[in-house]
């Protein structure tokens, strides 16, 4: 967990008042023209695990993986 956390941009996970937060708003009325989205919040890992720091710790985790 500590290595993939140290490669991501934000450099920590999300936390549960961080999702409560976006829960808060897309309820409020700022947000009542949002429809048929998903929000990603992994703090940039996704986008890391394929074009950044950990797109080698993925690699590595793939190749040591047992075949099924």
């Amino acid at each position: 967990m500590s290595a993939m956390l140290s490669g991501m941009p934000s450099d920590r996970a999300v936390t549960p008042s961080k999702a409560c937060g976006l829960a808060v708003w897309l309820m409020g009325g700022e947000a009542r023209f949002v429809t048929e989205t998903d929000f990603l919040m992994v703090g940039g890992a996704a986008a890391s695990c394929f074009c950044g720091p950990l797109r080698a710790l993925r690699e590595k985790t793939r190749e040591e993986a047992p075949s099924v």
